[in-house]
């Protein structure tokens, strides 16, 4: 899963937030869905509906070097048919308010046993609440940007449960957003469910990140996440791992990690 949601602090520019859409196009997209048989409906139109919820300490963007930095609820899930999936993402802090809204259509343009290559597009919408002096008293105050994106992953299925991917985004600013592009390479790995026990596995799932915001203020990050779940239970106990490596961005993202809990469906 990779998602666009994000805060950046540019000394010269104003806390970057992006992403809202997605909510009523998942609504009217998925709910014929819930009034039917799951069984009559993949016979009837060929759809598959999946998602996930995770409930972690410290919210952290699949671009690392945007984060939270609050425990956050982030929300996905996929509606398919045939090569085409619509991928929402949405996240809140677990006050209720909103982090990211990442509405995505998808298009797998290749597909083989064991490449596949798709292409994507995401319209953005991120929240920050910045605090503003007014009155001589500092009042929170929330800011919203919209971002387009394009997207690109590739993926090679080396076994089974071991597959390697590259993914970019290419994101351009709409209206007053505070970056007017950005440009993310996304290098991962994704080890699935491997056995641990007779009835316990374990994914990882380590990435490399590298990221350039208008030209001037760049990063490269190494991050991973490792899961525990148990083949009985839909749950996955997880940690996930950030780490700066070299970077320009201020403040500096330095390291950060939170322990999560993933309901799959």
């Amino acid at each position: 899963m990779v998602h666009w949601g994000f805060k950046y602090t540019n000394p010269n520019k104003p806390v970057i937030s992006a992403l809202l859409f997605s909510v009523c196009c998942f609504l009217l997209d998925s709910s014929p869905m819930f009034s039917q048989d799951a069984t009559e409906l993949s016979k009837t139109k060929k759809i598959q509906f999946s998602g996930s919820i995770n409930l972690n300490t410290n919210g952290i963007s699949p671009v690392p070097a945007f984060s939270l930095d609050k425990p956050s609820i982030i929300g996905t899930c996929s509606v398919d048919r045939k090569r085409l999936s619509f991928n929402p993402e949405l996240a809140f802090s677990t006050k209720g308010k909103p982090w990211f809204i990442n509405p995505r259509f998808t298009y797998k343009a290749l597909e083989s046993k064991k490449f596949d290559f798709s292409i994507g597009t995401i319209y953005s919408l991120s929240y920050s609440y910045p605090e503003v002096l007014l009155e001589s008293e500092l009042r929170s105050t929330t800011e919203l940007e919209h971002y387009a994106l394009l997207q690109s992953t590739s993926r090679y299925q080396l076994s089974e449960k071991i597959e390697i991917s590259l993914t970019s985004y290419h994101g351009f600013g709409l209206g007053s957003a505070s970056i007017e592009r950005g440009n993310f390479f996304i290098l991962g790995g994704n080890f699935n469910e491997l056995q641990l026990t007779n009835n316990f596995y374990y994914n990882v799932i380590p990435q490399l990140t590298y990221i350039n915001l208008d030209g001037d203020t760049e990063g490269l990050f190494a991050s991973g996440t490792l899961g525990i779940g148990c083949k009985k239970l839909p749950f996955v106990l997880s940690t996930q791992l950030s780490q700066s490596l070299a970077s320009n961005i201020s403040p500096e993202p330095g390291f950060k990690w939170n322990v999560g809990l993933t309901y799959n469906f």
